[in-house]
């Protein structure tokens, strides 16, 4: 029988941040569904633990650590099921969480259902996306008082929903960037440029553990490939000449007056995206031809029209 969904855990080393999620996850699985876990450790720590913890999981263990979307990749080869609910070890699932992702995918519209990220007086937002100043960025709307699924530009990689078939027909997420949150809103862009839909699922909520960065990464490092990853994001799917003209505008000047103040940080950012604008160009290839403009697609996805 097929599984009704695959949850797909791609893990490092820290067993004791995947064991809370384990926690809030076992209690809402089914006998439909089946638990992929990808070791991305380069350490093969998580079968062992995963014997001891939650036998039922499959374990795939890669030999190298090779980052989130490699991990992905790998975990999808195995998949089974008609749904994926990809899950970072530092969620937290709410009772009823995995349920209401999974049924958000009934509408055949949308092909990614995001849980909504709270804190623990229950507090939550939605992301949204604009322009400013030839820029693209990501902020927070308030979500109070709403309850039915709503449209999102993107979901929070820490948990989603999405269709196997879907996922695995754009070969999960892209590797062209390197920041996972970026990532995230690349499938976001690609799901909404596609004619489909994101939504947000506010009866599908997750708090998130306190996350220590690896260790050895500067904050400096891990600031540049968020950066980059912005930049990346609007040279992927910018698609008009007035949009391209303000970027390069925004972009020129950006480059002035870092150079003259001395922020030699932000020079960096713009050359780390430069070295991969052949990658940025391949991967705007694939999408294929859009079915929405880059500016509807912000206006739609808009989950209060502000």
């Amino acid at each position: 029988m097929t599984p009704r969904a695959t949850i797909l855990v791609p893990a490092e080393a820290d067993t004791a941040l995947l064991s809370g999620l384990i926690e809030s996850l076992m209690p809402q699985l089914t006998d439909e569904d089946e638990l992929i876990l990808v070791d991305d450790s380069g350490e093969g720590v998580i079968a062992a633990w995963a014997e001891e913890h939650c036998s039922s999981a499959k374990v795939i263990t890669r030999e190298l650590a090779g980052g989130m979307a490699a991990a992905i990749q790998d975990g999808l080869a195995a998949a089974t099921g008609i749904v994926v609910v990809l899950l970072q070890p530092r969620a937290r699932l709410r009772p009823g969480c995995l349920e209401q992702l999974i049924e958000a995918l009934e509408d055949l519209k949308v092909n990614v259902a995001a849980a909504e990220v709270v804190d623990g007086e229950g507090s939550g937002g939605a992301p949204a996306m604009c322009f400013d100043d030839g820029r693209l960025h990501t902020v927070q709307r308030e979500s109070s008082g709403l309850e039915e699924p709503f449209p999102v530009p993107f979901a929070p990689i820490e948990a989603f929903a999405v269709r196997r078939s879907q996922f695995t027909a754009r070969g999960g997420l892209d590797p062209l960037f390197l920041a996972s949150g970026w990532a995230g809103v690349d499938l976001g862009l690609a799901t909404w440029r596609s004619g489909a839909k994101v939504v947000q699922v506010p009866a599908a909520q997750i708090e998130l553990a306190q996350h220590y960065p690896q260790p050895g990464l500067p904050a400096e490092l891990a600031r540049a490939g968020l950066e980059r990853d912005r930049l990346l994001t609007f040279w992927k799917y910018v698609d008009t000449r007035p949009l391209a003209h303000d970027h390069l505008t925004a972009l020129w000047r950006d480059a002035l007056d870092a150079g003259i103040a001395g922020r030699r940080e932000e020079l960096i950012w713009m050359a780390l995206a430069l070295q991969e604008l052949r990658g940025a160009n391949a991967s705007r290839r694939a999408l294929g031809q859009p079915r929405r403009a880059l500016e509807q697609m912000l206006r739609e996805s808009d989950p209060l029209g502000a």
